[in-house]
């Protein structure tokens, strides 16, 4: 009888076991079925768990610019995504408030000349025997009054933000003939980008109020929401490959800072925060991701097969075994956590044993066949 191209036959192996049959091909059959064979090895296994979360800024990276006192913006000198340095203006605001402390340092000023003057009177007069000692003592005491009075007024000056050499020009102003522009520059608190305007100009706004916000755009973080069993195998410094939602390709990743020691009385989820090492331009702030935490502290070793290697039989995952030459075994194995295209075995197969890896389907076919009685 001839046997036809790619004809296998279902053997029992001669090992005595007829519970597990080989697959025989001729060399001519392996040769055009494309058979291609692997040594299995071991390799190390990480638990991994999938994560969803968002891209969120590092705390202490965005910085509000705020101004003590009711004012009006007169002017804005910068736009959401402007880059800014530390001390650069910003604003500028009406602000009354600055006209009365402006007229207070002045009077404290005239103030502190006319103790000074009074109390080198007074000294003059005591070389003379013209003044009691203890009048003397009192006029210097007016002038430390004085001088605190300045230093305070000056103090509030410089809470607003303002320069020495600001204070010094609001004072180097004749009040009887000069005209007093209450004008407050605003500047910024740290270098960075500006990422809201909240306000406009003509706007009245009250004491605290926030007015900027500048971020640094570079400091991400991911804020991951896991199950509490889950979060409890993630450990500082854990491996985190993610990427936005959408299947965009992304080669980011992140390292796991810290676990946060509380349910979301909402999700009744852990948040896990992750310092973001590589990312691409797509990942911003407010971006939804999805990825993968290895989880280091739960490293095994085990046998791994590249995933063409596993045929789907009767509901359970095999693999072909080499068990003599052009013979192969078909073995069912047991699978776990898959990675990089290859399949963690946790029962099967063992290190050193040769599988198939190319033409896995031609020979599950020829098994299925066999197995029906279709020779």
């Amino acid at each position: 009888m001839m046997i036809p191209v790619l004809a296998l036959a279902l053997l029992v192996a001669t090992d005595g076991d007829p519970a597990r049959p080989s697959l025989e091909l001729s060399p001519d059959e392996e040769r055009r079925a494309g058979i291609a064979l692997e040594v299995v090895r071991e390799r190390s296994y990480r638990r991994e768990l999938r994560v969803i979360g968002e891209v969120v800024r590092s705390p202490g990276t965005t910085h509000p610019v705020r101004t003590l006192v009711e004012a009006r913006v007169e002017e804005l000198l910068v736009s959401p995504g402007d880059r800014v340095s530390a001390g650069q203006e910003v604003m500028i605001l009406h602000a009354h408030d600055l006209h009365v402390l402006q007229s207070r340092l002045l009077a404290a000023l005239q103030g502190l000349r006319l103790a000074e003057n009074h109390l080198a009177a007074g000294r003059r007069l005591l070389e003379i025997e013209g003044i009691a000692r203890i009048e003397v003592e009192r006029r210097e005491q007016e002038v430390l009054e004085a001088r605190l009075e300045v230093q305070a007024a000056r103090i509030e000056l410089h809470e607003l933000d303002l320069t020495d050499e600001e204070i010094d020009s609001l004072v180097d102003v004749d009040p009887e003939h000069d005209e007093m522009h209450p004008l407050l520059p605003l500047r910024a608190p740290v270098s960075g980008i500006v990422l809201e305007t909240p306000i406009a100009e003509g706007t009245w706004i009250e004491p605290f109020e926030e007015l900027l916000l500048i971020g640094d755009p570079d400091r991400l973080e991911l804020a991951l929401q896991l199950t509490p069993d889950a979060a409890a195998s993630v450990r500082r410094g854990d491996v985190i490959d993610f990427r936005p939602v959408g299947k965009v390709p992304c080669e980011c990743s992140a390292k796991v800072l810290t676990r946060v020691p509380q349910v979301d009385p909402e999700t009744r989820t852990v948040t896990i925060r992750a310092d973001i090492v590589e990312r691409t331009a797509l990942v911003l702030p407010g971006v939804f991701v999805e990825g993968v935490v290895r989880a280091g502290a739960s490293a095994t070793t085990r046998t791994s097969l590249p995933e063409s290697a596993v045929a789907r039989v009767d509901g359970a995952d095999h693999v072909f075994v080499v068990t003599g030459e052009r013979r192969y075994e078909p073995r069912a194995v047991e699978l776990g956590s898959w990675s990089d295209g290859r399949y963690e075995v946790l029962s099967g197969v063992d290190a050193g044993e040769t599988v198939v890896v190319e033409g896995v389907l031609l020979l599950k076919s020829r098994l299925v066949r066999g197995q029906e009685g279709g020779g």
